[in-house]
Formats: structure tokens, sequence, C-alpha cells
């Protein structure tokens, strides 16, 4: 997952990078919202948006000589064919995690991690079009924005509450959170 969605995106941009400099040309990186804000339990997914948001926040200052200019658009939670399929694939590795693992979470925390998703999903956004619309500014604008936050979660919860809230209370409203939406694992009661 990190190769697809972290270092391809360096790769291709690379190819292109000396086109751009001689265009003064944009970039625009899709990235996701969890790559500005991680939640548990998509560790791996969080780990590659942050390393998107890395690279693209780091080009950008790099490319600014260069008259390139870098923007990312970072959806929050929307109906896509992957989060359809999120319950499926969450069963699927489930069957695939070796019995200590499972003895260490337990079966309540499997079921809970699936109620949880699938709370998510019912509730993301099926206004895709909101992702593409912030795409389509970052390219076409003559002053585009530096990050786009397409989707009501990412605008008028998340990114409000990173930004205007101080680590040790979001860490506390989200410990808050999980207590009711995931249990403890077995091992640790």
């Amino acid at each position: 997952m990190v190769t697809l969605k972290y270092e391809g995106m360096i790769r291709l941009t690379k190819e292109v990078l000396s086109l751009l400099k001689n265009s003064k040309g944009r970039v625009v990186n899709l990235t996701s919202l969890d790559g500005y804000r991680p939640l548990p339990s998509i560790a791996a997914y969080t780990s590659s948006k942050h390393a998107a948001e890395a690279f693209t926040s780091c080009l950008r200052w790099e490319m600014k000589w260069f008259g390139v200019s870098v923007h990312s658009v970072n959806p929050g939670t929307f109906k896509t064919v992957l989060a359809e399929g999120a319950e499926e694939r969450i069963k699927l590795l489930w069957r695939k995690v070796p019995g200590s693992c499972k003895r260490e979470y337990g079966e309540r925390f499997s079921k809970k991690i699936l109620t949880f998703t699938r709370m998510f999903t019912s509730n993301a956004s099926t206004q895709t079009s909101l992702v593409a619309d912030a795409v389509v500014h970052a390219t076409c604008s003559e002053y585009p924005c530096r990050r786009y936050f397409p989707g009501y979660d990412a605008k008028f919860l998340w990114k409000p509450l990173r930004d205007l809230v101080p680590e040790f209370i979001m860490d506390s409203i989200i410990d808050t959170f999980l207590k009711f939406a995931l249990p403890r694992p077995a091992a640790t009661m």
C-alpha cells in the first residue's frame, strides 16, 4: 500500500519535474484527510498519506523558487468503491490474523471494528464531485489554495479540530470517542 500511495506519487512527480520547472507548472497531489489527521486502526493507510503530505509540503517549498506551485487535496470520508468494500476486507484480514493475535484482541474487538467501519462508511458523503471540484480548482484556478478539504467531515469537523484544538485536548477527545467506538483489546483487561 505504501509503495502505491507514496512511492508512486514521488516517481511520477520526478518524471515530470523538469517539464514543470520549464513551464512554471503546477502539482496537485490527492492525499487524504487521514494524512492530515490520523485515527487508529488504519495505521498503514494513514502512514502512507502522512508521507504523501510531507512530500507535498516539502515539494511546495522546494519548487517555489522555480515558479512551480504545489497543492494537496485532502478528502474526508466518501462513499467510494474503497469505502463500500471496507467491511469485507476487514473480515478477510481478520480470518488471516494468527490465532495468538486474535486471542490478544478478542472477537469482541473484531466485531466492534466492523461496527465502527459500518458507521463511518454509512455516514460517508455521496458527493464525490466535491473532490473533483477541488482538484479542478487546484489545477485551473488563478489563485489556488495550498490545501483543499472536500467533504463535510473534513471541512467542518476534523480540520477545525486539528487546527484549533491543542493536541493534548484532541487526544482526550479521540480517547473518549474510542472508549465508545472500540473496545479495549482482550489482553489489556
